[in-house]
């Protein structure tokens, strides 16, 4: 049985710096990499890079990068792994809110309610929702930030792209989510839908522990209106 290890680097904005250096202390990050003013991709792009070449000098098998407004478990480390265990060729997002992307909302509200209900440990989209908290195995980055570099659009929007038509794979979210996201902090990005349903709200359905009950995994409701 391969014996999983992950690498964590958080991508920051300066004006973060706070959060940001905090955020490292609790998760024991391998680096911050800094927003230098050449827009959130860039960012993006060189906090994964980045964690390419550390999980590579080191042998890890997968990386985590953290945006600086997320608010992980005490425990994120030993969670992560009792995750990748379960889904080791998977991309998993650590965290799934509420509210956006609007579109996805009502759909997302009712999988989370009925995983809460019937013991779900995942939840299954076809789409990568939101951009806070990614896990990928290592050999998926280089092959990623290549073909990222071409579109113009936001980093999750990118990536989730990238993961739905060239590896084309779904994206797991762990029940409840162990990463939240700050909701007091001022969204840095611009997207599509900012004008639907507000800009509050974006915090984790459910934020906590996963329990890893069975039955495994339940599939969010690709909606009408999502992106092809």
């Amino acid at each position: 049985m391969t014996r999983h290890s992950v690498v964590t680097i958080i991508a920051a904005h300066p004006s973060r710096r706070e959060h940001a250096e905090a955020l490292d202390e609790q998760v024991n990050a391998a680096g911050i990499v800094w927003d230098t003013g050449e827009g959130e991709w860039d960012t993006m792009a060189r906090a994964w890079a980045a964690a390419s070449v550390v999980a590579q000098r080191g042998s890890y098998t997968h990386a985590l990068v953290l945006q600086d407004d997320a608010i992980p478990v005490t425990h994120l480390a030993s969670t992560i792994l009792e995750a990748i265990d379960r889904r080791p060729n998977d991309a998993i997002s650590l965290y799934l809110g509420r509210e956006k992307p609007a579109v996805w909302a009502h759909n997302v509200a009712f999988a989370v309610n009925v995983a809460a209900n019937e013991g779900f440990s995942w939840l299954r989209a076809s789409h990568l929702l939101h951009g806070v908290a990614l896990v990928l195995p290592v050999p998926w980055i280089e092959p990623m930030l290549r073909w990222c570099v071409k579109p113009s659009a936001p980093y999750d929007e990118r990536v989730g792209y990238w993961l739905r038509h060239i590896a084309r794979v779904p994206v797991y979210y762990p029940q409840p989510s162990p990463v939240d996201h700050n909701d007091q902090l001022p969204s840095l990005v611009r997207h599509a839908d900012d004008h639907a349903r507000g800009t509050a709200g974006r915090i984790a359905y459910s934020f906590g522990y996963p329990t890893w009950d069975a039955p495994d995994v339940l599939d969010i409701i690709t909606p009408t209106g999502a992106p092809a």
